[in-house]
């Protein structure tokens, strides 16, 4: 009973010291007074008064404070309020979301906010897909690079998408950083081949020795700048980390075939084919022919 009491205790005081702002007890109420004026629709209040309070250092380690900053800033993007102000409230929203992650490495109030994420993401994927499509005709650099520092944004925001980690890393290969791109396709490509469809289905790999253990940890914290934790089952998958692996292995499977590789690009739209290539009741989008007719095109 008292080694319970004692755990419960260190919980408590672990989640004290990662959510206290040492401001008197006043973020809770700053955070309230957010939620009123973004429930009231002052946008342009909201984002001013969440930026202001985040810059203070007394407040600075508020993670919420720059999660409804982002929020505030997307809304005013989309009703074009406060342009004097907020000139680049889309780039901003993206900013301060990526921000807020700072303050919140564990991504403990990521599900309370997921719903503002995932609008966020859904909006940095439709721009990317119109930039891949340009990319088929011309302007391949151009627009690879306007697509990367999006995808980029992402991976600050959520570190653990990891359709968004290998769209960046097959962005940094299209933008001719190739160094980086591959240091990233080598991390990332064996843990995206491990998924699975549902937690019952995931089978614990072979532990690596501790020198290889500790060699692969110091080599994910080097490109990734943290830890990499083991993909989601895809069940569990939000729609836009599905939405996100299917473009990712999408572009990177074209980008192979154009380089002649084939079966290397074999390989990988093989990954996504028994959740992409027909329809999935585990798939969260609307299904589309698009990764059929990649995975026809590079098997025919």
């Amino acid at each position: 009973m008292k080694k319970t009491l004692l755990l419960l205790g260190i919980g408590l005081f672990l989640t004290t010291i990662g959510f206290t702002q040492d401001d008197g007890g006043k973020g809770d109420k700053l955070v309230e007074k957010l939620r009123v004026m973004y429930g009231e629709e002052k946008y342009q209040d909201c984002a001013h008064d969440a930026i202001k309070y985040a810059s203070m250092t007394k407040h600075k380690n508020n993670a919420e404070l720059y999660i409804y900053a982002s929020m505030a800033c997307l809304r005013i993007s989309q009703y074009n309020e406060g342009v004097e102000e907020f000139k680049k409230s889309y780039s901003d929203a993206l900013t301060y979301a990526g921000k807020y992650r700072k303050k919140d490495p564990a991504g403990l109030y990521y599900p309370e906010y997921l719903t503002h994420f995932e609008e966020l993401k859904k909006i940095v994927a439709e721009e990317v897909e119109n930039y891949m499509l340009e990319e088929r005709k011309a302007k391949v650099y151009k627009t690879a690079k306007k697509s990367l520092g999006l995808v980029g944004k992402i991976n600050k925001m959520d570190p653990e998408d990891k359709g968004a980690l290998l769209m960046t890393a097959v962005l940094e290969m299209h933008v001719k950083n190739t160094i980086e791109g591959k240091a990233m396709l080598k991390l990332i490509i064996p843990e995206i081949k491990n998924i699975v469809a549902t937690a019952d289905d995931y089978v614990e790999p072979e532990p690596l020795d501790p020198k290889a253990a500790a060699k692969k940890k110091a080599k994910i914290e080097d490109v990734f700048g943290g830890v990499m934790n083991p993909i989601k089952p895809f069940d569990e998958m939000t729609e836009m980390e599905q939405v996100f692996l299917r473009l990712a292995l999408i572009e990177y499977t074209e980008y192979l075939y154009q380089k002649k590789k084939f079966d290397e690009a074999k390989d990988i739209i093989e990954i996504g084919k028994p959740f992409f290539y027909k329809e999935n009741d585990d798939y969260l989008r609307k299904y589309t022919v698009a990764y059929k007719a990649m995975y026809d095109k590079v098997n025919k």
